[in-house]
């Protein structure tokens, strides 16, 4: 309950300064990306599905603030996350940038239960809540670096209790591999993940393939275990996804 009313506090200051700060000009924007997927890899991408996913991935927002829901299924129809973060930009203007989000979420897990003698798989639903941090700054216009904190709290008797997630990371964007064709390279990211009393070091790197003016994109993401001793965490992990992208921008004076 104590995490519960925190995150509503600061998503109602949040509201209240940006409408102050905000009504003579509101800028706002629907965006995201439809992702298809041979392995649905989580935020934290230790943790995958472990078979082909579905993901929506949503902006919607005014000007600092947006709701940001990643509904995720499993391609045959099962659901296995939805995610409902909303996030503010602090600092958006020079070289250093600052934003701040918090979420509920609830995962999707298949168990087997019996019943009558008789063993079924069931669904079971598992809650978190859960806060984020991420600072950057600007190298140039297509080169930055960053860190990023995630602080989340299980809330069912047999779920992770505490998780805490720090990246190093950084981001190289627009290589040109053809006069149309990009190449956006998200360097090996350094990154440590606590989870209760298991924990571990890891690297990972995303490497993304866009055309211009075409919404469809491929992107690739690879993550090798450095040292760790958590048991729900594989080695080696990595993915192939085709994405599409969309984004409409909507401006209102007065």
């Amino acid at each position: 309950m104590y995490y519960a009313l925190t995150i509503s506090s600061v998503i109602t200051c949040i509201f209240s300064a940006s409408s102050r700060q905000y009504a003579s000009k509101t800028s706002k924007f629907f965006s995201g990306n439809i992702v298809v997927t041979n392995n649905g890899m989580s935020l934290i991408p230790s943790f995958t599905l472990g078979k082909p996913a579905l993901l929506f991935e949503l902006s919607i927002g005014k000007n600092k603030l947006s709701f940001d829901p990643l509904i995720r299924f499993a391609l045959d129809g099962k659901p296995w996350s939805f995610v409902f973060w909303w996030r503010y930009k602090v600092l958006t203007e020079g070289k250093f940038r600052l934003h701040v989000g918090a979420h509920p979420a609830i995962n999707f897990r298949t168990i087997p239960v019996s019943i009558n003698n008789e063993t079924r798989d069931i669904q079971q639903v598992c809650r978190y809540l859960a806060t984020e941090v991420a600072p950057s700054i600007m190298i140039s216009k297509n080169f930055s670096l960053g860190m990023y904190y995630l602080y989340s709290r299980g809330l069912e008797e047999d779920a992770t209790k505490t998780t805490h997630f720090v990246t190093v990371n950084g981001s190289i964007s627009q290589i040109k591999i053809t006069k149309d064709v990009f190449l956006k390279v998200a360097p090996p990211q350094l990154f440590y993940l606590m989870l209760d009393n298991e924990d571990g070091f890891f690297s990972n790197a995303t490497l993304t393939l866009t055309k211009q003016n075409c919404p469809f994109s491929v992107s690739s993401v690879l993550n090798k275990s450095i040292t760790a001793n958590i048991s729900s965490s594989k080695s080696f992990v990595w993915n192939i996804s085709l994405l599409y992208s969309f984004n409409q921008k909507y401006l209102r004076r007065g």
